[in-house]
């Protein structure tokens, strides 16, 4: 079984962001975002999708980049990521 740390550090996933910047998802990130929002556990590419396809793209307070996508009618997808760091930090799904 892999620690905290080992887990920061370990990627299962990746998305090209619309400026052609590798993100990385890791295993820590996922865990965190299916702690907060557990019904995204069959969501994970969609979520990467949304980073290389997003209709739009918001920044945030904090130098975060929010991608948005709607998934189905007034239904969006935020995916909340950074370049600097090139991982998915947050996803939230409206």
């Amino acid at each position: 079984m892999l620690d905290t740390a080992e887990r920061a550090f370990k990627m299962i996933a990746e998305a090209r962001s619309q400026n052609g910047i590798r993100i990385r998802l890791t295993e820590e990130r996922w865990l965190h975002i299916l702690r907060g929002h557990p019904e995204l556990a069959a969501w994970q590419q969609e979520i990467l999708r949304t980073i290389e396809q997003p209709e739009r793209i918001f920044a945030g307070k904090l130098g975060e980049l929010l991608a948005v996508r709607e998934m189905a009618p007034g239904k969006w997808l935020v995916v909340v990521y950074r370049n600097l760091k090139t991982m998915v930090s947050s996803s939230l799904r409206f």
